[in-house]
Order: structure tokens, then C-alpha cells, then sequence
């Protein structure tokens, strides 16, 4: 009889189900590093990102949201799993936050608390914060950069921006009946400002691009606009490539010192003598024919 209830006792236990949040595998080290971006109080959007990514993962989220809660302690076996379960996602945000901010959360009880508590503090949704945002994402620019690092700054800033700019969640229920595609047409419109604002700050250097793609209806998206950068921006490099080693070779053969042939080295030389006796070129006085005498060999004119 106990070996029975000893059997249904482990079949009941949340924490033997692999798809039950209350899961522990074995895997599952309350010393471990969901992610790699530690929170410092400055970056509570990005860092509330990928927390929430890595516990929807290991099915972990609903600690978080508060969707679920503690069990009575009369139910002992849910109790302890939740227990068990609770402080090992505690530990994991624990072990994500700066030394300096963990310090003064220790007392915290659940991770739903801490959750909120640090949402609370931290998620700046006053309009300072919208301000910036709107001058650094009015001002941002290519410059120097790369397409690729141009991108990722623009977009970290519009990330967040968008985080403080959510849609709104329809509560009265007619939004699953609504016929004209508001929604849709809102994510079209802030897709196209995403876009826009983008190729604003490109170089002039691309503005024939600029135009092809301002050209299409309707905008492309935010992918096919960055791939396409990319093609140019290689084919650049390529022709700058070709360019450059064209003009070394050039430079090369310019500079290469100029090979005369041997009567001509001897013409240039004998054109640079001078006879005092005779007066012409080509020969000294002392080898004046004129003055010592013509050689047996000559069979030209024979002066005075």
C-alpha cells in the first residue's frame, strides 16, 4: 500500500512533468547565466529582453508575471516544488544584476516581486527619456561608419524607442470582429517611419539608392532595405578595390626608370663635347681630326 501511494505521489509531482513550468532539469544550476548582458540600472529594456526570452525558453516565464502563485502550505508536494522552482528563476535574475543593485534586493520573497520591483525603478517611461530618443534618432547620421555599424546603432535607438511607444491593446473585444485592418495598417505606418528615418541618415554618397528605393510601393521592409545597402556597399569596395590596384600599376610603370638603347646613349654623349680647334660638336681637341691628323679608316669630307 505505501509503494502505491509512494507511485502516485511521484506521478502527481509537477516537477517530474517536462512541459509543467515547475520542470527542473537536470541541467537547470541556480549558479548559471541566462544571459550574457548584465543589468546596471541603464539598460533595464534590453536586459528585461532577453531575460524574458531565455525564461520563455525554459518555460520559466510565468514565475515572472505573476501568473503563478504560491501554493497553500496544506499542499505540501506543490508547495516545496514551487518553492524549489521560484528560488532557482530568483537566483538566475539574481545573478544578472550588478553587484551594486543586487545588494539592496536580497529581501526580496518572490520573482514576481522582483520583477515588478525592478520594472518600477528602472523602465524610465517619462518624457525626457521619448525627448532624447526623438533628437538622437532625428540627428544620427552614417558618417564614417559602415552600413552594418550605421544599422546597429540606429536600430538599438529605435528599439527602444518603440518600447516606449507600444500599440494599444484593444479591451472591449471588437478589435477580433474589426473588418477595416487597423491594426495591420499601424504596423505598416510605423515600419515605414522605421524605414524613412533610416535612409535619412545615409551618406549622400548613396542618394541614387535613396531615390530607387523611395521609389517603391510600398516600402520595402527594414530587411530587404539593409540587405540591399549591403550589395552596393560590397560592389563599392570591389570597384575601389579594382581602382586602386589599376592606378598602383600605372604608378609603377611611371616611375620605372626608361631603358635607352646603346647608340642612343652614345649619340647623347658625343652631342654633350665640344672641340675648341674646329669649333664643332661630337669630339674634344684632343681627338681632333683637324689638328692630329684624319685616320686611315675615315671615308668622309675632310675639313681644313
Amino acid at each position: 500500500m505505501d509503494s502505491v501511494n509512494s507511485t502516485n505521489s511521484i506521478v502527481l509531482n509537477p516537477s517530474d512533468d517536462s512541459s509543467s513550468p515547475y520542470y527542473l532539469h537536470p541541467s537547470d544550476n541556480h549558479g548559471a547565466l541566462l544571459v550574457l548582458e548584465i543589468f546596471n540600472g541603464d539598460n533595464y529594456v534590453a536586459w528585461s529582453c532577453l531575460i524574458t526570452i531565455a525564461l520563455t525558453v525554459k518555460n520559466k516565464v510565468a514565475f515572472i508575471d505573476g501568473s503563478i502563485t504560491s501554493p497553500s502550505t496544506s499542499q505540501l508536494v506543490s508547495h516545496i516544488t514551487w518553492l524549489r522552482a521560484t528560488n532557482l528563476v530568483l537566483s538566475w535574475l539574481m545573478n544578472s544584476i550588478s553587484k551594486d543593485i543586487r545588494n539592496n534586493l536580497l529581501y526580496v520573497v518572490s520573482t514576481a516581486d522582483l520583477w515588478n520591483e525592478l520594472k518600477t525603478r528602472y523602465l524610465r517611461s517619462d518624457g525626457p527619456r521619448v525627448f532624447h530618443l526623438e533628437i538622437s534618432l532625428s540627428y544620427i547620421n552614417q558618417g564614417s561608419l559602415s552600413v552594418t555599424e550605421y544599422f546597429n546603432a540606429f536600430k538599438t535607438l529605435w528599439d527602444e524607442y518603440v518600447s516606449y511607444r507600444p500599440f494599444s491593446i484593444c479591451t472591449c473585444g471588437n478589435m477580433s470582429t474589426c473588418t477595416c485592418d487597423l491594426f495591420n495598417f499601424l504596423l505598416l505606418r510605423q515600419q515605414s517611419d522605421y524605414v524613412l528615418k533610416f535612409l535619412v541618415g545615409l551618406n549622400d554618397s548613396y542618394a541614387s539608392v535613396r531615390s530607387q528605393l523611395l521609389l517603391v510601393v510600398p516600402l520595402p521592409s527594414m530587411a530587404k532595405v539593409f540587405s540591399f545597402l549591403l550589395q552596393e556597399e560590397s560592389q563599392r569596395q570591389l570597384r575601389n578595390s579594382a581602382c586602386n590596384e589599376t592606378h598602383a600599376l600605372m604608378a609603377k610603370q611611371f616611375n620605372q626608370p626608361t631603358i635607352q638603347p646603346k647608340f642612343l646613349k652614345d649619340k647623347l654623349k658625343k652631342s654633350s663635347l665640344h672641340c675648341t680647334y674646329c669649333g664643332y660638336n661630337g669630339h674634344r681637341v684632343d681627338r681632333c681630326f683637324q689638328l692630329h691628323g684624319y685616320s686611315p679608316r675615315w671615308i668622309g669630307s675632310k675639313g681644313k
